[in-house]
């Protein structure tokens, strides 16, 4: 939405990806599922309270599970990478 500066997936942004879906697809519309791409925390952070209002499936690649059960973490950026 213009002017928001929060980003979408973080904590507490579910109401305003539900207005943004809104927005564009209509209201009281909720998409199929959810694709997540991986499980940093900017891209799951609303998941639950998400699935929670929709009700629809999540989908990740089964090497993400468990990083979105918690059973494991992402390892720390490499020091030696600095961008392309």
């Amino acid at each position: 939405m213009p002017g928001h500066s929060s980003t979408p997936g973080l904590p507490r942004t579910a109401d305003y990806i539900r207005q943004a879906a809104e927005v564009r697809f209509g209201v009281d519309t909720r998409p199929e599922a959810i694709v997540l791409t991986h499980a940093h925390f900017d891209h799951v952070g609303a998941l639950v309270d998400l699935v929670r209002v929709w009700g629809v499936p999540v989908y990740a690649h089964s090497l993400e599970l468990p990083f979105l059960t918690g059973r494991a973490m992402y390892p720390p950026p490499r020091e030696d990478v600095h961008g392309l």
